[in-house]
């Protein structure tokens, strides 16, 4: 460092040289630009969320079915009532009903895209609040609300999404805990694990096995020597676990195979990490990973010394090594759920800024200067870039709105999407429960419903064959007209060319009713209801 002396009223007086005033004012400056930008960042967001009609969350048309059959349970307009059933005692019922209760203020999407916009700011809020903690740089709180707008968040896990600070705080108190067990700090935990319990299962049994990691790997705990202490300890953990296993044990549906169990364990996951960051990870979004390659980067400058000073306790590496096993090891379809090991990516993260020591201001001035303008120019680019896509996802989605002003009510409807990614976001299936919308406004019933999962609020009774059989909505080139028709009385084709061709063997008399850009209406008019008209 290169330092000048200077002369002044008989003493000596050091005078910076540009090599290092530069340095230190972008220091301040990207210091001081870190909360701003967090809460514009978020305003901004929350505009986008409310202001555009559409957003590209796979699952968000099929909660809105949900809670709007769920308020219209009694209306013989939602005709699928006879099979389905109110679940209120599943695991995933916290925000079903909070989405209901606010319906009647901002209607149901509304409330959904909000929930979920709470979700993505509550993790920049807990990755702020974690950072203060653990004496990392203030900027890590712009990747907590980077890496929210994920995995999760594009498939539609509203849930999960709204779910993954809650997480983040129970693993803080369960850390707390750890420390120093005592009344208070266990009450909280117990308190903040049935919080999770009643918001999400997967999340719930995350912060169980990161808990129960962290209060196990503390050697400060004597087994043998201090019983009293140990139970102490474990106790929130144990009611927590106890009350779960009676509350959803006693379910038997919650059980309910719905598909088989796949592995799918491999390296391509490692490979496969940067494109669920900032996406999906189907087809590859190039952009998306180039911002996601960014936030990685961004993560090694901020956290990387190579002789970091001082170390943290050993309990505080459970969230990480939690994360990484999960991800790795975590089949990609059970039996009665499936989309588990990416939901870990954004704990990551926090797990990374639990385990490792923090880089202090003293020791690497320029390095986290770095860090914060790269965070800066991620974050406001990246909420950029998602405006610009969400107003050509909105121009696509247009026709969909057009199209259903044209389509005849409470139909049993059966979706056949061909092209089922928006062009503003590649690889991300978005078109694919559009059909549900219909549903929600307009009554009638959709072939893939959630209510195949027997975990949701609403789902099928028990002896029910759901319409279409588990998995087939993602394969609309199996559709089956000789067989599938009888079921339905309208099939809605999302293709770039006439789908008429997919009817030549169809047993009942199929009619073209509408068509709007890439979509096609086809009534289908049974013998039966023929002959009635005749």
């Amino acid at each position: 460092m290169t330092q000048t002396l200077g002369i002044a009223a008989g003493s000596v007086e050091v005078v910076p040289t540009t090599e290092t005033a530069l340095p230190d004012l972008l220091g301040r400056w990207t210091k001081q630009a870190v909360r701003p930008c967090a809460w514009l960042a978020s305003a901004a967001l929350l505009v986008l969320f409310l202001g555009y009609r559409d957003l590209p969350l796979i699952d968000l048309p099929q909660h809105v079915s949900q809670i709007s059959t769920w308020i219209h349970w009694n209306d013989p307009m939602f005709r699928g009532q006879s099979m389905l059933e109110v679940n209120t005692r599943t695991p995933y019922v916290l925000v079903e009903y909070l989405a209901r209760w606010l319906t009647p203020a901002i209607g149901t999407l509304n409330a959904l895209k909000l929930l979920a916009w709470i979700g993505v700011v509550g993790n920049m809020l807990t990755i702020s609040k974690l950072a203060r903690k653990l004496g990392h740089d203030p900027a890590f709180a712009l990747l907590g609300l980077l890496t929210a707008l994920g995995y999760s968040f594009y498939f539609g896990f509203i849930s999960f999404v709204f779910t993954t600070p809650l997480v983040l705080v129970c693993v803080l108190a369960g850390i707390a805990h750890a420390e120093k067990p005592d009344l208070r700090r266990g009450a909280l935990l117990t308190a903040l694990l049935f919080a999770l319990l009643v918001a999400h299962g997967f999340a719930f049994a995350i912060a169980v096995a990161t808990v129960g990691l962290t209060l196990t790997i503390d050697r400060a705990v004597h087994f043998r020597r201090e019983p009293g202490r140990v139970l102490r300890r474990f106790a929130p953990l144990l009611i927590a676990v106890t009350v779960a296993a009676i509350w959803i044990g006693r379910d038997h549906t919650l059980h309910k195979p719905i598909a088989a169990t796949v592995l799918d364990i491999g390296l391509q996951r490692v490979f496969g990490l940067p494109a669920l960051i900032l996406g999906v990870g189907g087809s590859p979004d190039y952009l998306a990973i180039a911002f996601a390659c960014g936030v990685m980067l961004a993560c090694e400058i901020g956290l990387y010394q190579r002789n970091a000073k001082g170390s943290v306790p050993k309990a505080r590496y459970a969230l990480l090594a939690v994360s990484i096993a999960g991800y790795l090891l975590l089949p990609l379809q059970l039996p009665s759920t499936g989309c588990l090991h990416e939901r870990l990516v954004p704990f990551l993260l926090p797990g990374l800024m639990l385990a490792i020591p923090p880089v202090r201001e003293q020791d690497r001035p320029r390095r986290l200067a770095l860090f914060r303008g790269l965070c800066l120019v991620l974050t406001v680019g990246w909420v950029a870039v998602l405006g610009l896509r969400l107003s050509s996802l909105n121009r696509e989605t247009a026709d969909f709105h057009a199209m259903e002003q044209l389509m005849p009510p409470e139909q049993r409807i059966r979706p056949l999407i061909f092209d089922s990614a928006p062009k503003a976001f590649p690889g991300n299936p978005a078109f694919l429960h559009f059909p549900a919308y219909f549903v929600a406004e307009h009554g009638g019933t959709v072939a893939y419903s959630l209510a195949v999962f027997p975990h949701m609020v609403i789902r099928y009774r028990a002896g029910v064959t759901p319409p279409l059989e588990f998995g087939r909505e993602w394969e609309p080139k199996q559709f089956d007209a000789a067989r599938e028709l009888s079921s339905f009385d309208y099939v809605l084709v999302h293709a770039g060319r006439d789908p008429a061709s997919l009817f030549a063997k169809a047993p009942s008399v199929v009619t073209p009713d509408a068509h709007v850009g890439k979509w096609w209406g086809y009534r289908v008019t049974h013998a039966a209801t023929a002959r009635a008209a005749l």
